[in-house]
């Protein structure tokens, strides 16, 4: 066999590989076409009529995946298509090959391709091609592709009439299909379009038509004047005051190139407004003017977890149409707004019928003359620890702390450095006595109750060190007494005796405590 003229480039289809974790075997799998049928080579082609099932065509790779698209001005067909934007034009490309080998003298009739396109919108479409012919095995084959829009928006895809033609050896710059390729299916031929292809790839043919692509593009403004104010007063943010009414303004456009369907506007009204009832109303630039507007009932106006809305279909749209919405709200006497200037923001939202939502937004400030007072922080803390030494070992620790704008002074927590347990009281002077020289680190924290929950305060200035030595060191005598025991056991004995009644004697802990 061999290859008369250039063919278009095509790429070959990407081919998913998926593994069987649990057998532990590759498995290949192609999605798209169908259906399932025995493959050949181009070294060993059927020996039947069927369509499309070589794997390895130097020039269409495996015929099976044999739809493929471009929009226009890119480098080559492939699937998917991404990226199509509003006003683009894709050619939508079909390989058809009759895989019977030559020898065999097989024709194929009534070959017939037929491109089965989408009929609504979507952010995802999908393109179905058909290859049948009645002497075929599969009777029909079939492949698809799918297209994406730009920026993951929804749009449509629509037949250019006219735009079909198929080119082979013979028609190398094209002969034109019928229209209906779109429908019911158009006749392909190798010499004239009568469905009679022969076996063979010098008898093969690619099928090109165009598509449109028409993307929805909608757009939603919202502004505000107080009532009263011209139509030269539209605008994105108004002073007002407590008791003033304003007016909100929706405007719905459909820029692009598809009709709009039962468009929702949903208006989400500030807090401390209200929507007053009968004045909620549409005017479209149609039937309904600005001096015939019409007027929603007051169903239009919901509530729901404490906010307001309005909520309206404003009907269906074709291109280049207008819609407004408007409707009054009274700024509320409401206790959190009676001081300081308020922003008060309004939402707005257009919804067309099986498309995402566009929003803006626009705003109030309500103006007051009357300042706000600004909320008081709980202040506390410790300010300063003064220890005074009394006599002996005993001191007087006195503690200064700060408690204002709603914070509430507990207890304070005396530490005295010595081992013995916290003293903790409500009193801010105590006495205290140590039971033995040394230095010592007093630490005082006071308690407070702020915004119902306690904490304390810790400071620096509330740390203080105090320090004890006796003033007449004892000396012990060059000659121990002799007490008549005269033994080395009776002397260690009384000593120890001496020093328990000293102990008994002694007062080991004295707390003296004051209120100052």
């Amino acid at each position: 066999m061999k290859r008369i003229f250039s063919y278009l480039p095509k790429k070959v289809l990407f081919a998913i590989a998926t593994v069987a974790a649990i057998a532990g075997i590759a498995v290949g799998v192609q999605a798209g076409f169908g259906p399932d049928r025995p493959t050949y080579t181009m070294a060993v082609p059927a020996d039947h009529i069927t369509f499309n099932s070589i794997t390895d065509n130097p020039v269409a790779g495996d015929e099976r995946a044999f739809l493929k698209g471009a929009i226009d001005g890119a480098a080559g067909f492939t699937d998917p298509v991404t990226g199509a934007a509003d006003g683009q034009e894709i050619t939508l490309q079909m390989y058809v090959h009759n895989n019977a080998a030559s020898n065999l003298n097989l024709k194929a009739l009534n070959t017939t391709v037929r491109v089965a396109l989408p009929t609504t919108g979507s952010r995802t479409q999908t393109v179905t091609g058909y290859i049948s012919a009645d002497n075929a095995t599969p009777g029909t084959v079939s492949d698809t592709l799918d297209l994406t829009g730009a920026n993951n928006g929804s749009f449509e895809l629509e037949y250019i009439p006219g735009s079909a033609e198929f080119t082979n050896n013979v028609f190398k710059n094209g002969t034109p299909l019928a229209d209906s390729i779109v429908t019911t299916g158009a006749l392909v031929g190798y010499d004239k379009m009568d469905g009679v292809i022969p076996g063979c790839t010098e008898y093969s043919g690619w099928v090109t038509l165009k598509v449109k692509v028409k993307m929805p593009n909608y757009a939603v403004q919202k502004s505000v004047r107080l009532k009263g104010e011209g139509a030269d007063k539209w605008r994105e943010s108004a002073n007002v005051k407590i008791g003033d009414t304003v007016q909100w303004l929706v405007k719905v456009s459909n820029i692009g190139n598809t009709d709009l369907k039962n468009i929702i506007v949903l208006d989400q009204l500030p807090p401390y407004m209200s929507v007053v009832p009968g004045t909620v109303k549409l005017i479209d630039g149609g039937a309904y003017t600005d001096t015939n507007p019409y007027i929603y009932p007051n169903s239009a106006i919901q509530e729901k977890d404490g906010k307001v809305y309005v909520n309206v279909n404003s009907g269906d749209y074709a291109p280049g149409s207008i819609a407004y919405v408007m409707f009054d709200a009274v700024v509320k006497d409401d206790k959190a707004i009676e001081c300081g200037n308020q922003l008060l923001y309004n939402i707005a939202y257009a919804t067309p019928e099986g498309l995402g939502a566009v929003s803006d937004t626009a705003q109030v400030i309500v103006v007051n003359e009357q300042p706000c007072e600004q909320p008081t922080k709980p202040v506390y803390s410790c300010d300063e620890l003064n220890v005074t030494t009394i006599g002996g070992r005993e001191i007087e620790a006195q503690v200064k702390t700060t408690a204002l704008n709603g914070a509430k002074l507990n207890n304070i927590t005396y530490s005295f450095g010595n081992g013995s347990q916290n003293l903790v009281t409500d009193k801010s002077t105590v006495n205290y006595t140590y039971a033995s020289d040394g230095t010592y680190t007093i630490k005082a924290v006071p308690s407070f109750t702020v915004d119902g929950k306690t904490v304390t305060a810790t400071s620096d200035n509330c740390v203080k060190t105090v320090s004890f030595q006796s003033n007449t060191p004892v000396t012990p005598p060059s000659v121990l007494p002799n007490t008549g025991g005269g033994s080395a056991g009776t002397l260690i004995g009384l000593f120890a005796g001496s020093t328990a009644i000293g102990t008994l004697g002694y007062r080991f802990l004295a707390i003296r405590r004051q209120g100052r």
